[in-house]
């Protein structure tokens, strides 16, 4: 953790698009089941998106 002011500096990168979150992977929704298992088992590294465009 940081502190305040790391998080607004953070948060300026974010929203200059410098800095972009690491996605491990994504699944429909239907296999929510197979994403929370992969989470809980702690195999990723970075997001598991979930996405509910089928």
């Amino acid at each position: 953790m940081g502190s305040h002011d790391d998080f607004l500096a953070v948060m300026g990168l974010v929203f200059a698009r410098k800095l972009q979150p690491v996605v491990d992977s994504v699944y429909p929704l239907a296999d929510y089941p197979q994403a929370l298992a992969r989470m809980m088992a702690n195999e990723h590294f970075g997001k598991i998106l979930v996405d509910s465009e089928e």
